[in-house]
């Protein structure tokens, strides 16, 4: 089970309105939770920091709950050793910090966080760089039961830039930890205990061993082995079990189903029993959008079983596989309508000139977690202007040249979007010294129309010729006009003096071509 905090260059998201807090549906017994760190990839001021978050936690008037610091770890970084770590590693695209938590019904056993090491990481809440203690609040708040709370004030909005800082607890999150592990206060004394009713008995299925065989890859067959187990007070009937396929997280019966298993399984109290579906056919590479797939098993998805803990009903399968993007080549006036898979990255490459307005927008009015603007040789982030609105993130290009956008889908959920690009018309004059062959580049988008206007102020008007394209030139007096389409390519304006030195105002007009392609992906 795996929790997470996304963002990156920019982000955008519109949620509606958040509930007060949300909850994993699983808890410490001991109201407390030991953490054990890794040296080998967290330096000293990371640790610091996740002590200080540690403590963040640790101090909420009215609740009981504890973390503890149990210094360095002794065994092998795993999230089924029955130690809580914390350490860095490599995870997917978008992904700033993990929590995998472990637990037996409600009961939460292990939950080990691991940040991002491609992360360029802060210490300091420099306002630039992920804060690693902002991260780490929030991670921590996965691992003692708390689920992402978009759109609240609330360290677990995942919407929230992880580059602005929030290492203090809001209202809602003391509000959780209170009601999931609450301050107990001594009674007015003893007296007559009545006797408790004894629980119901009901069952608790579990889904745990989830193997494939082979590994899943796109267009192949796979077969599923699984184990099901009633960890409950009462025997199970008959149910079936449903392999999906799935972000990296649970499945669920909404995600793309993949087979069924052919006869139903029963559980009696304390049993397991091994399932298997065979020949799952894992979809062509064509028809998933880009992004990272997993094989995940659900049981009983009909809801026959009166399962006492739906929650541990579902598990994936490790290895998944990954679907690559191919970058999309767009020109000016172009439009992209594409989908991503969980943690997709979609790249679109293009030549653009300054002053072109780029417009990104995601489905139902939901941005993507991640967008990246690049030039080429230039820092993420540093090289445009960019404008936020509820709807969609406008870029203005400021410098002719290559440059390559890329969106990501965070989160571990898919994401539908477009992007669409937009030429104004332009007009810009300059004044010339015409003495020698004087060249002027004009830099347009393929298919724009092209007027150039000359009007001398001394001397003879002088010859012009335009290289890159067929032209219709008119000279008249001391005026001129010059016209062209501009095809691929750039187009070079060439001025040579008619016997004597000229001086001349030349005024450039560009029409940009109406609309571009639709590319659907």
């Amino acid at each position: 089970m795996k929790r997470l905090l996304a963002a990156s260059v920019l982000v955008l998201v519109l949620t509606p309105p958040a509930a007060p807090y949300k909850l994993i549906g699983a808890t410490w017994p001991t109201a407390s939770c030991t953490f054990y760190y890794d040296p080998a990839t967290l330096s000293s001021a990371q640790m610091a920091q996740f002590r200080a978050a540690l403590s963040t936690w640790s101090n909420v008037s009215g609740s009981k709950f504890r973390y503890a610091d149990g210094g360095v770890t002794t065994g092998n970084l795993s999230n089924t050793n029955g130690i809580t770590e914390v350490s860095l590693g490599m995870l997917p695209f978008g992904a700033y910090g993990v929590t995998m938590c472990q637990f037996s019904g409600s009961v939460m056993t292990e939950a080990d966080i691991m940040f991002n090491s491609a992360m360029n990481w802060s210490t300091t809440g420099d306002g630039v760089n992920p804060d690693f203690q902002t991260v780490a609040v929030h991670e921590l708040g996965h691992a003692l039961g708390l689920d992402d709370n978009n759109g609240a004030q609330s360290v677990m909005d995942t919407t929230a830039s992880p580059t602005t800082v929030r290492r203090a607890l809001f209202s809602d999150d003391l509000a959780a930890i209170r009601a999931l592990y609450p301050e107990t206060t001594p009674g007015p004394g003893p007296g007559p205990t009545p006797e408790p009713e004894p629980p119901p008995k009901t069952p608790d299925l579990q889904v745990s061993g989830v193997t494939t065989d082979p590994a899943p890859a796109p267009g192949t067959v796979v077969d599923v082995e699984f184990a099901a187990y009633n960890a409950g007070t009462a025997d199970a009937g008959e149910f079936y079990a449903d392999a999906y396929l799935c972000p990296p997280r649970k499945p669920r019966a909404t995600d793309r189903w993949l087979g069924r298993i052919s006869v139903p399984m029963s559980a009696d109290v304390g049993q397991s029993e091994v399932g298997r579906i065979d020949g799952i056919p894992i979809p062509a590479p064509e028809a998933l959008p880009p992004g990272t797939w997993l094989v995940g098993v659900v049981l009983d998805r009909e809801r026959r079983v009166p399962d006492s803990n739906p929650l541990n009903n579902a598990a994936f399968a490790l290895p998944g596989f990954k679907i690559e993007s191919v970058p999309i080549a767009m020109e000016a006036g172009d439009t992209v309508r594409a989908s991503l898979g969980p943690y997709g990255r979609q790249e679109h490459t293009l030549r653009l000139i300054a002053g072109t307005r780029l417009s990104v927008q995601g489905a139902s009015k939901r941005l993507p977690h991640a967008v990246e603007f690049l030039r080429t040789g230039v820092l993420p982030g540093l090289d445009f202007v960019g404008v936020k609105t509820k709807t969609a993130l406008d870029l203005t290009v400021p410098d002719d040249g290559d440059y390559t956008l890329a969106v990501a889908s965070g989160g571990g959920e898919a994401l539908a979007y477009s992007l669409r690009t937009r030429v104004r018309a332009e007009k810009r004059a300059e004044t010339l010294s015409v003495t020698g062959e004087v060249r002027v580049p004009l830099t347009f988008y393929a298919g724009s129309a092209v007027r150039v206007t000359l009007r001398g102020l001394s001397g003879p008007l002088p010859q012009v010729t335009v290289e890159g394209a067929e032209a219709s030139v008119a000279l008249r007096g001391a005026t001129g006009r010059v016209s062209c389409y501009c095809p691929d390519g750039p187009l070079t304006l060439v001025l040579s003096p008619a016997g004597a030195p000229a001086q001349v105002e030349v005024s450039v007009s560009l029409k940009p071509p109406r609309a571009g392609r639709l590319i659907v992906r």
